[in-house]
């Protein structure tokens, strides 16, 4: 019996949230064991740690994919992890039946997880610049002094990026930076999957400040004009009282400390303003370059990017 509860919202917003896990497949349509131990277990699918930890049907083909017994809880970017190694023999109807103590239980689609790997929207300077607020309660556009606590920090881009399938950061900084390019300020996009591109709170007149990571640079900024597209990731120097915030869309964040600051985990994926207004999306290149008020755009103008 599936949990009636769609708790994707909560789970995209933590990686590293640990889950004990029920996939199943019933009625959708069937794969063999065969296939499904070779996608399990040499390569390296959701649970690793042990056949004697998990029960499955021992049948030509299977019903119920997996049964995770409650010994061994993994993390939702396992399970995206598995999504992208084995969606060729999985249908999209699966459903993946989750429980965690700070959440309860409930289920995601398989077909959700490619939607909820964290590119989030992008946005240009005016945006940010806006008295309605775009960033969840509490959190503000990071300044040079906010990430300059990144720089300090002596990471290597690395750890400052987010995992395989994605990019190729190991994100043990915990910041998770994924790179979703930028949209330049005559409408052109650039550095999609090679460049995480963030805004910043400065304001240099006619120019704006950027900060993030390219090729196999660490943390560095650089000027922009106002009218380019970065992503945004709110900082604050508060702890959050709860372990997920949210935005005026509903969409759930997770945020990691790093040093005296919280920064979240995942890049903002808003269309509102905290007012509940809508953020003005749709422009062409003509029109973005033109811009003098907030502005989004999916990376690379691209809807079907995961965000």
């Amino acid at each position: 019996m599936f949990k009636s509860k769609n708790i994707s919202n909560k789970l995209e917003a933590n990686d590293d949230l640990e889950l004990f896990v029920s996939v199943e497949n019933k009625g959708f349509g069937f794969i063999t064991f065969a296939e499904f131990k070779k996608e399990l277990f040499y390569n390296n699918g959701i649970l690793n740690a042990g056949r004697e930890k998990i029960a499955i049907l021992e049948s030509s083909t299977v019903d119920i994919i997996i049964e995770n017994v409650g010994k061994v809880p993994v993390s939702f970017y396992d399970l995206k992890k598995f999504y992208f190694e084995a969606s060729s023999i999985l249908t999209n109807n699966v459903k993946l039946v989750v429980f965690n103590k700070s959440i309860g239980a409930g289920y995601i689609n398989l077909s959700d997880i490619p939607k909820r790997s964290g590119y989030g929207l992008i946005y240009n300077w005016f945006a940010t610049d806006d008295a309605r607020g775009i960033l969840p309660v509490g959190f503000r556009i990071p300044g040079e002094t906010d990430y300059n606590t990144l720089i300090d920090g002596d990471f290597t881009a690395s750890e400052l990026r987010t995992k395989a399938p994605i990019w190729d950061g190991t994100n043990s900084s915990g910041l998770n930076l994924y790179p979703s390019g930028i949209r330049n300020a005559n409408g052109t996009f650039s550095f999609l999957t090679t460049g995480s591109f963030n805004l910043s709170s400065n304001d240099d007149g006619d120019d704006s400040e950027v900060w993030g990571t390219v090729g196999t640079s660490t943390v560095s900024d650089a000027t922009y004009d106002k009218n380019i597209g970065t992503s945004i990731r709110g900082v604050s120097s508060t702890e959050p009282s709860t372990e997920l915030v949210k935005d005026a869309d509903g969409n759930f964040y997770s945020w990691v400390k790093i040093g005296s600051l919280y920064w979240l985990k995942q890049a903002l994926r808003t269309t509102k303003y905290n007012d509940g207004s809508t953020i003005t999306s749709g422009l062409n290149p003509s029109n973005w370059a033109a811009a003098s008020t907030g502005a989004f755009v999916y990376p690379n103008n691209d809807e079907t990017v995961i965000i």
